[in-house]
């Protein structure tokens, strides 16, 4: 993160290039949300749902209940201030934490 503040801070527009994303992915984009203090989204949904990604990982029987809404709760109002911050990081590790354990039963 450090190195690509730095890289923002002296011009660098450097843009990392991926299958579907056709004009790649500026490294400046992590200096502008930490700026901003919030993750820059698009409205079409590809940086909290990479072609559908969330929908199928919900889809799995192995999946927590509500995980779709509990994803797009989280990567959706991530907050500002250090409470909303908190609250965010704690729902994730939750989320985490019951994504594993359902793997963990239904590999048993």
């Amino acid at each position: 993160m450090e190195a690509s503040i730095a890289a923002a801070q002296q011009g660098d527009i450097t843009r990392h290039y991926q299958l579907g994303h056709p004009f790649g992915v500026p490294e400046y984009g992590y200096a502008a949300e930490v700026g901003l203090g919030r993750i820059i989204a698009d409205p079409g949904g590809w940086v909290t749902n990479e072609k559908g990604a969330v929908l199928l990982a919900a889809s799995l029987p192995t999946a927590p209940a509500r995980f779709a809404e509990r994803a797009a709760r989280i990567t959706g109002d991530l907050g500002q201030a250090s409470a909303e911050l908190n609250r965010s990081i704690g729902e994730a590790v939750a989320l985490v934490a019951d994504t594993r354990a359902g793997i963990a039963a239904g590999t048993r």
